[in-house]
């Protein structure tokens, strides 16, 4: 945009700035709008900036109404605008800036070209799921980001807040070209997420938007929002003018555009006629009309990645870099636009003097920039980054702690000594630093690489030279004396190159069909290797059925009779120790419980990030105070865990796929792999040089350490491991251990019977079983050294197939405890939730047992703090080792041999390797055996069955205290539990109905034979003259109170509510009550914290008193409701509470000042003032005041103040008013006239039609 902005392009009529002559004063004088007092006013704003051609005169204009005709305020808005123009050069914005096509091409805004309302404004559309920030309330680096296409990368703030002025100089241009009044925002909210939502950067961008472009929004229209992304929308429009505010729409349905704009201008995606073009085409389009060539920028882009600008995959010798030198006559604003900038942000820098100077610096591939400003011409310091180049993190006295950092380059002594902002500014600056060096020391590996791979051809090639195929090999003899001892090797030399290969483990022993060696040789070999008596045990199974063994004197081939057992064939491997049907069973159980757990895993995963949803806050807390959930972090650890179950899950199916058979992923030979490459790594990273003698005594320490680590955890894992039993049978306490432990939570919190009964059979089950597992392993791993000897065919396979049956039959007991029951539990609740309103049904939010049955089982669920979220965790690592020891035996031991399946050479040489330890295997686990006899026979197994035992005794011992419990006391619990070390009845959800009982109150000591932490809620009804007892106070787990039907006579400070002692207190109803005034117990500070829901319905209450405002302060919903009111409750207003219910209470009145000074907070979700006999609403409200939904039905309305269409968010009810007969007054669209007609029970917020029936006498 040459032209200045707010105009350019040979704009039209409306836009065009009268020419400068060179006189301000006579510039000035050229603007004559059509009124006198604006003119003088145009004119002296004109001469106060004093920027001839920047700005038109309707900008002008606009920037005099937004500050009501203040000349000097506008002038200096207009010359900040400038200067913030030139700062970050946006005057000479074009569309061939390559950030500015990056960013067109993720979609995210679209100008609509030609479309227009009604009256000719301009129309953008914004859709956001297409817009991803990259840009931290903490974080003051900027990331450039590379678009894609469908929006997939991240924008910078810069780039974004490029992008947002560009387009609205083009919608302004526009705008007034037509003389249109402003411009229509079509903001579509679909598939957005809070992440395409980034408050740091929204923020930025509409704070911008409000200062720099005044009087330009006609009207904004929210589509396709969610519940989530309009609350969040309605706290982000805060950010705008009052005037804004009130043109934002958010729109329900998609079909309310049609009223808002004509069908040519809607997208056709939306229903309407308008055909959105892709952003290329635009591009396109844009580029003509400003006579820039796309193909050209992008040419540029391309030469300059092949001079070196690039970080693309490249081979370049870093010795014969310039280590950042081409950088020397760059800006810093060049830098930036170049490709791959991938940092830049704010440093300190110590100079030589110990000063620390603030520079702006800039991270390219080759080398870091440090400028003076942002702005900077050239770079003070060049600072090379190659892999010769150190990074490391360094603390300085004189810099805030975590925030210094240390750039070690050869030459300088010291090296640079530079500090960011913030430790999280610091590593980045480390991560991008060490991503730059770790690719330049890469790029010279691949090349050393290659260059070595080149020498070993040539190697290879020339000696193919020294082989001659025209020289004869000599024939041995068949009989012959010892030849000499030189000519013994040199045959021995030329037989080696033609001999076929030696069985595995028996180099130099000879062969049948094979020439016999040389005995000089042969002698020298055997004697090296072999003891001088035939140990045929620890020989290799194919070595026990040869025809020849060795005699000790002279060594000499004799012939021995068969075994009585078949032989093996020639080449043939030991049976494995599963057939196929048994693998392919345990296949099929490994797959299937990979795939459970990843499910339930990752959707429990993604559960407890939703309930820290603020709009999930009222459930969430009825779980877990905030102070004490860990949901965020167990969220992650349980995702990270299903998401290790899905990838093996993938795994395994992937290479099932490409084999073609039932097969497991090769973790072992992976690993194997792994270790290879960190070795060979090694050896090539350190050099034997002096000066790294520690740098490779420290690596070689580290890599020994993770070899041993990996070696050690897979012996663990490994069902052939020799600590194998010892770990399985700690890793069965721990788990016990931990299921216990939930197991009495369970009994504490769940009351349906037959779930404590499962549960408890679960862990008495997986105690009892576990020593009989453990026995079988032990039973099958003594040694059998004569069975072996007997039948080499198939070496331990019955230990292992033993111990793959109990690693089988424990993961899916364990299995069925973690998923079974937690689904049972969860699903009945998931199926009633309301995803829309966040909500469950009134009939089970207003139910007896419902509603807390709903709160205490999703507590025995969720992890309610640390140590309960570990003790719910270790089930599941438990299965999750499980299942990795059954991959790595069906790794191991796959049934497909040849003519089947080809084995993988890894799983082969391991199985060769082992071979001839078969015999010492056994005897060694023999020996474990033995030293671990007391632990595994007697220690062991009576512990578990006694856990066992003592599990099943507690429960029925808490199964027996209820079923002998006294008759009355039975009567009064509508529902109990049965919790472990309970000492008295365990009642936890108590209705004390005076009528049945025979008395007209509770007595004092009519609740102390309850068990007091067992208690949840409580209902006192039909009592005729109520004293509220004293023991109220003994109940810390209740959760609510409710009174029916009651007469109260005393409830005063000795029984009220307290903050400590029902720390978990949520609710408080009270209906059908005779009372005059508020009981003392209701007015003592301080009530629970969590008491946020008060509903009062059908009392005699005739004023609320004053001091109600500071002790109901956490109350956040309160309803008081048929009650006859003398004067209008004000102190409901002064407590942040978000609705409000005042439905006939008899109000003939509403104080003036109750919107304006009364009201405590700025938004209400409802207030209802229905069914009372009002005749006027305040004429006055705040400016900033929210009222979502407003019932004022059923009252004696006949106009309506002016505010209602302002602040009146939702709904406005009207029905049954005297305003809704009146057909001249003007109603909004959002008001409701529609007339149900009166009904007492079923009309008021409390739902009085549910509860009544279970409240009879």
């Amino acid at each position: 945009m040459s032209s200045g902005y707010g105009f350019g392009y040979g704009a039209g009529s409306g836009g065009s700035p009268p020419r400068f002559s060179g006189d301000v004063a006579a510039y000035a004088a050229q603007f004559q709008p059509p009124h006198h007092s604006q003119a003088t006013a145009t004119q002296a704003l004109a001469s106060a900036v004093a920027l001839p051609g920047v700005f038109s005169a309707p900008e002008l204009q606009r920037t005099l109404r937004r500050h009501n005709g203040d000349v000097m305020r506008a002038a200096l808005q207009l010359r900040e605008k400038h200067a913030f123009r030139t700062q970050f050069h946006f005057l000479e914005l074009n569309v061939g800036l390559p950030t500015l096509q990056v960013e067109l091409r993720k979609g995210y805004v679209h100008v609509l070209e030609g479309a227009a309302d009604s009256e000719g404004c301009p129309v953008l559309l914004l859709q956001l799921q297409y817009f991803l920030p990259a840009f931290d309330d903490q974080q003051r680096l900027q990331r450039q980001g590379r678009g894609a296409a469908d929006g997939s990368a991240a924008s910078s703030l810069e780039d974004a807040r490029r992008l947002c002025v560009y387009l609205l100089d083009l919608a302004v241009e526009t705008m007034e070209e037509r003389s249109a009044p402003g411009i229509v925002f079509l903001i579509d909210l679909g598939n957005c997420s809070l992440a395409n939502l980034e408050a740091k950067m929204v923020t930025d961008v509409l704070q911008m938007c409000k200062k720099w472009y005044p009087e330009v929004v006609k009207r904004v229209l929210v589509l396709n929002g969610s519940a989530v992304t309009r609350v969040l929308t309605l706290l982000l429009s805060k950010l705008a003018g009052s005037r804004t505010q009130s043109r934002i729409r958010v729109l329900h349905d998609v079909g309310e555009l049609f009223l808002m704009l004509p069908r040519p201008a809607i997208p056709q995606q939306y229903g309407g006629e308008y055909r959105l073009q892709p952003p290329s085409v635009w591009l396109k389009m844009q580029a003509d009309v400003e006579g820039v060539d796309l193909d050209a920028v992008h040419q540029e882009e391309q030469e300059e990645e092949e001079v070196g600008y690039g970080m693309e995959e490249r081979e370049v010798d870093p010795n014969e870099s310039l280590n950042g030198m081409q950088y020397a006559a760059v800006s810093a604003v060049d830098a930036a636009e170049m490709p791959n900038s991938v940092l830049r942000g704010p440093l300190m820098r110590k100079k030589t003097d110990g000063v620390w100077a603030k520079l702006f610096a800039l991270l390219r591939p080759e080398a870091l920039l440090l400028y003076e400003s942002a702005t900077g011409a050239l770079p003070l310091i060049i600072i090379p980054v190659n892999n010769e180049v150190r990074v490391a993190a360094a603390t300085f006295p004189d810099r805030p702690r975590g925030a210094g950092f240390r750039v070690e380059v050869p030459g300088v002594v010291g090296g640079h000594e530079l500090a960011a902002n913030s430790e999280q500014e610091r590593g980045n600056w480390l991560q991008e630093l060490q991503w730059a060096i770790d690719a330049s020391r890469e790029k010279l590996e691949r090349r050393e690489e290659r260059e070595e791979h080149r020498a070993k051809k040539q190697r290879d090639f020339a000696a193919l030279n020294m082989i001659s195929f025209d020289v004869e090999l000599p024939l041995a003899a068949q009989k012959a004396a010892p030849p000499a001892a030189g000519a013994g090797m040199g045959a021995t030399q030329q037989q080696q190159q033609v001999r076929p290969p030696q069985p595995v483990g028996m180099t130099g022993m000879p062969t049948a069909g094979a020439p016999p060696m040389s005995m000089g040789m042969a002698s020298n070999m055997v004697s090296n290797m072999m003891p001088p008596t035939p140990i045929p045990l620890l020989l290799p199974p194919n070595m026990l059925d040869d025809d020849f063994v060795t005699e000790p004197d002279g060594f000499k081939p004799t012939s021995r009779p068969r075994r009585a057992s078949k032989p093996l064939a020639a080449g043939s491997s030991p049976a494995p120790p599963l057939s196929k049907w048994e693998f392919t069973a345990v296949w099929l159980l490994l797959l299937t419980l990979h795939a459970l757990c990843a499910a339930f895993l990752l959707a429990k995963a993604r559960l407890y990030w939703f309930l820290e949803n603020p709009l999930m806050a009222y459930y969430t807390n009825l779980l877990a105070l905030p102070k004490q959930r860990y949901f965020r972090l167990f969220g992650t650890i349980v995702g990270v865990l299903g998401a290790l179950h899905a990838l093996q899950l993938l795994l395994h199916l992937f290479t099932s796929i490409r084999a073609r058979v039932p097969m497991v992923w090769p973790r072992a030979a992976m690993v194997d792999r792994l270790v290879k490459s960190l070795r060979k790594l090694k050896k090539k990273s350190i050099k034997p040089t002096p000066a790294r003698a520690s740098t490779a005594s420290r690596t070689s320490s580290v890599f020994q350490s993770f070899q041993r680590t990996i070696s050690s955890l897979q012996e663990v894992l490994s069902v052939e491991g020799k600590h194998f039993a010892l770990v399985f049978m700690l890793r069965k306490a721990v788990e016990a251990s931990a299921q216990i432990v939930q197991c009495h939570r369970f009994s504490s919190l769940i009351a349906r019977e037959w779930i404590n009964r499962a549960y408890v059979a679960m862990v008495i089950t997986n105690c009892w079983v576990t020593p009989l597992l453990d026995r079988l392993m032990l039973t099958s791993s003594r040694p059998q050294a004569a069975k072996i000897a007997a039948s080499a065919s198939a070496p331990a396979g019955s230990s292992i197939r033993e111990r793959t049956l109990c690693v089988s039959v424990d993961t899916l007991l364990t299995t069925c405890s973690c998923l079974v029951l937690p689904l049972a539990i969860f699903v009945p609740y998931a199926r009633v939730f309301d995803p829309v309103w966040y909500g469950f049904p009134m009939e089970m939010l207003y139910s007896d047992t419902a509603f807390p049955n709903l709160i205490l089982e999703n507590q025995a669920l969720f992890a309610l703090n640390f140590l309960d979220g570990l003790t719910k965790l270790v089930p599941h690592l438990s299965v999750l080792l499980g299942l990795a020891s059954i991959s790595l035996l069906l790794e191991e031991y796959p049934p497909w041999q040849q003519g089947d399946k080809p084995q993988s050479l890894a799983v082969r040489a391991r199985k060769a390797s082992n071979a001839p330890l078969i015999a010492p295997k056994v005897a060694h686990d023999s020996k474990n055996a033995i030293g671990l006899t007391f632990l595994r026979r007697v220690a062991a197994p009576l512990s578990f069955v006694a856990a066992g035992a003592v599990v099943l005794g507690l429960h029925l011992h808490a199964q027996q205290l209820v079923e002998s419990a006294d008759a009355a006391t039975m009567q009064m619990c509508r529902e109990t539990i049965r919790p472990w070390f309970a000492v008295n009845v365990s009642c936890s959800i108590l209705e004390y109905n005076c009528h049945r009982q025979g008395v007209v109150t509770p007595a004092a000591d009519a609740l102390d034979h309850l068990q007091n932490d067992a208690v949840t809620a409580i209902v006192f009804e039909h009592c005729a003259a109520f004293e509220m007892p004293p023991s109220i106070r003994r109940f810390p787990n209740l959760l609510g109170l409710e009174l029916w039907n009651v007469t109260i006579v005393s409830w005063g400070p000795e029984a009220a509510l307290n903050a400590a002692l029902h720390p978990k207190m949520i609710y408080l109803v009270m209906v059908y009550v005779n009372m005059t005034e508020m009981p003392q117990g209701l007015l003592q500070p301080p009530l629970p914290d969590l008491l946020a829901d008060i509903e009062i319905a059908c009392t005699n209450l005739t004023k609320i008193p004053a001091e109600l405002a500071v002790a109901w302060a956490n109350v956040r919903l309160v309803f008081l409701e048929h009650t006859p009111l003398l004067e209008f409750p004000t102190p409901l207003f002064q407590i942040p509470s978000l609705s409000v219910s005042l439905l006939n209470d008899g109000l003939t009145t509403v104080p003036d000042d109750l919107f304006t000074s009364i009201v405590l907070l700025n938004e209400f979700l409802e207030i209802t003032l229905s069914y009372n006999p009002i005749t006027t609403l305040p004429e006055a409200a705040r400016e900033n005041l929210i009222i979502n939904y407003l019932s004022v039905d059923h009252t004696e309305l006949s106009t309506l103040p002016a505010w209602t269409g302002e602040i009146v968010d939702q709904w406005l009810n009207l029905g049954g008013a005297p305003i809704c007969n009146d057909s001249d007054a003007e109603l909004s669209d959002i008001t409701s006239c529609y007339d149900a007609g009166w009904d007492p029970i079923g009309d008021g917020r409390y739902p009085l039609y549910l509860v009544a029936p279970f409240r009879e006498l």
